[in-house]
């Protein structure tokens, strides 16, 4: 994904959230939050943002939500590590 200057100097560019990529929200404890990307898109003012779809995991229970969207530099600071 391409972004302009000024995003790629305010927002930063991650190159490695792409399409199809899941990620992993680092939590304690027995609950597991992992968000399957949609889409990266840039908004009218030239923040890119992130489409997915979020899936929480716990012992007995297993719930599915989204589509949801956060600016990629939201994104990136929550979902940290991506699941291979």
């Amino acid at each position: 994904m391409n972004f302009n200057l000024r995003s790629k100097e305010e927002y930063g560019e991650a190159p490695d959230v792409e399409a199809g990529y899941v990620f992993r929200c680092p939590r304690t404890g027995t609950v597991v939050e992992t968000a399957k990307v949609l889409s990266v898109r840039v908004d009218s003012y030239g923040i890119p943002h992130v489409s997915y779809q979020v899936r929480i995991r716990r012992a007995n229970h297993d719930m599915r939500d989204g589509p949801r969207m956060l600016a990629l530099k939201s994104f990136t600071r929550r979902y940290t590590e991506r699941v291979h």
